[in-house]
């Protein structure tokens, strides 16, 4: 595979500008075992940002009467094939970590299984998406919705961002490491 890596001009005003965040970063690591891949394989695990949408089988929502959930199962086979060594607890410290969930009360994420989680919607959660919804601005008390629309519409909207910031979760390696590249020689 290979590699874009920053040269020429952009290259020499990292160099003169002394950039803390250069472009693409390179370490070469040498491993004491590198007969085996499998170890190279659990050392690439360990380095390489791993997200939850990577090793995510699927997810659901699930609505009842009283509050809303979604369901993660995690995909074993992905995370053997990437010789991850997590679970669903694993998993479950990550969500409850990542700062833009905003998730107090790690209560929230249940474990349900070694391999499935729930993450329940509170009504009142905040979860900062950058924008407000053109949808949800519009829902003033004038326009005829009555309150308990307006707090089902709001957590449809708040199940569906958090849904979608569920993915970028980091579940396991360094988050500045984007990649990680085996070389056989």
């Amino acid at each position: 595979a290979s590699m874009n890596v920053t040269l020429g001009v952009p290259r020499i005003k990292e160099i003169i500008n002394a950039s803390k965040l250069i472009s693409t970063p390179i370490i070469e690591v040498k491993l004491n075992n590198d007969k085996e891949e499998a170890v190279a394989r659990i050392v690439k695990g360990r380095l390489e940002a791993t997200r939850l949408g990577q090793i995510t089988k699927w997810v659901v929502e699930k609505y009842t009467d009283q509050r809303c959930f979604v369901v993660i199962k995690l995909h074993t086979e992905a995370i053997r094939r990437l010789q991850l060594d997590i679970g669903a607890e694993s998993v479950k410290r990550s969500i409850v970590a990542h700062k833009p969930l905003k998730i107090k009360d790690a209560g929230m994420v249940t474990v349900i299984d070694k391999d499935e989680l729930s993450i329940t919607v509170d009504p009142m959660h905040k979860v900062s998406t950058g924008r407000v919804s053109s949808t949800t601005a519009s829902l003033g008390d004038k326009d005829g919705h009555s309150a308990k629309d307006r707090e089902k519409k709001a957590l449809f909207f708040t199940l569906q961002s958090i849904k979608g910031m569920l993915m970028d979760v980091i579940v396991k390696g360094i988050p500045s490491v984007g990649r990680a590249v085996i070389k056989k020689n």
